[in-house]
């Protein structure tokens, strides 16, 4: 497959293109490096706002929004496919 693009000329699909290979390389370096930091800092507790203004309790990098779903009703959990995250503060490593 060819197609002309504006940005960078002729593109050809290739099977296994070498650029795959550095960006795995750089995915798993910093992937490490954010495992290591979040190893290191602890996981403080958070407040989860829901939509109907309730408040539920948390853990930083550990509850996930399926969690929550579950946490308010089995079904609600069975029955969720995405969420929204808006976060008020960013908590940094």
């Amino acid at each position: 497959m060819v197609s002309e693009g504006h940005i960078g000329g002729q593109f050809r699909l290739e099977e296994n293109p070498s650029y795959i290979a550095r960006r795995e390389e750089m995915f798993d370096q910093l992937f490490e490096v954010q495992e290591k930091n979040k190893a290191s800092s602890d996981n403080p507790s958070i407040s989860i706002l829901l939509p109907n203004g309730e408040s539920v309790d948390g853990v930083a990098f550990e509850t996930c929004p399926m969690d929550v779903a579950k946490g308010i009703s089995k079904k609600l959990g069975k029955e969720s496919v995405v969420a929204k995250v808006v976060y008020s503060n960013r908590f940094k490593f």
